[in-house]
């Protein structure tokens, strides 16, 4: 199942931490799929004022912002996405640098991901904003006002810049990887767990929270029979190594 963000106040809250804050290097990465398209429409939130990854118009573009002291970083995409089918989309941000900082991707079931074109980028100037003290949100923000409308099936947020390897590996397969400090797979509205072992949990929010739907249509990698390893933070003093326990296991074994 995924979760159905359905109505405008809908959303997940998964909370703030050290591993999430001010993160200067991340990766985030979703598989969404927009019901209906207009503006304002969150996909994820987790910076100061005015923060958003989100589809920003009724023709699709997605939008990247973070402030900053002066002005901010600012990305709009002139690839679109669209309503009514499952989408990659995915943002990476590096905030070392000092131009090209942010770069935003799309794929699709059948086409991996690759770079979005731009009708703006814009990296900004002076400090960035902290974001310690924002939780972050998938499906929306802390307003909960401006919810995605449609069905994300699975996200996960990264202390580093994946290349465009790593993400295709995620894209059919999501599961934790190296740098994982979240990672959420909407099977259920009763059990949203953070499957990176960070211990950000979601909680959904609004009056009228998501529902279940179908999730997205992805087959186990090379066969296997699950995807979405749980990831141990350490063994029991003195005890032995703790496996990597399959959170979510689906049979896919004829007859």
């Amino acid at each position: 199942m995924a979760l159905n963000f359905a109505t405008v106040d809908a959303g997940v809250m998964h909370g703030d931490g050290p591993a999430i804050d001010n993160l200067i290097r991340q990766t985030f990465v979703a598989w969404i799929k927009p019901s209906s398209l207009g503006s304002n429409r969150y996909i994820w939130s987790k910076f100061s004022d005015k923060p958003f990854f989100r589809v920003t118009d009724s023709s699709g573009r997605l939008r990247l912002f973070k402030s900053r002291l002066s002005s901010a970083l600012d990305y709009t995409t002139s690839t679109t996405v669209s309503a009514g089918s499952w989408q990659f989309v995915a943002f990476t941000m590096d905030l070392n640098l000092s131009s090209n900082i942010a770069h935003i991707y799309t794929g699709s079931l059948s086409s991996p991901p690759s770079e979005a074109s731009y009708a703006s980028a814009n990296d900004g100037s002076g400090a960035f904003y902290t974001d310690a003290l924002n939780a972050a949100y998938a499906g929306n923000r802390s307003n909960s006002d401006r919810s995605l409308r449609g069905l994300i099936g699975a996200i996960a947020l990264f202390d580093r810049v994946l290349s465009i390897g790593e993400m295709t590996a995620w894209w059919m397969r999501p599961r934790v990887m190296s740098g994982c400090v979240l990672a959420a797979n909407y099977f259920t509205t009763t059990s949203l767990a953070d499957l990176s072992g960070h211990g950000f949990n979601g909680t959904l929010t609004g009056f009228n929270v998501a529902t279940h739907a179908d999730h997205v249509p992805l087959g186990p990698a090379f066969g296997a029979d699950g995807w979405w390893s749980r990831q141990v933070g350490s063994s029991p003093p003195g005890g032995p190594s703790v496996p990597i326990i399959m959170r979510y296991y689906r049979s896919r074994r004829a007859g």
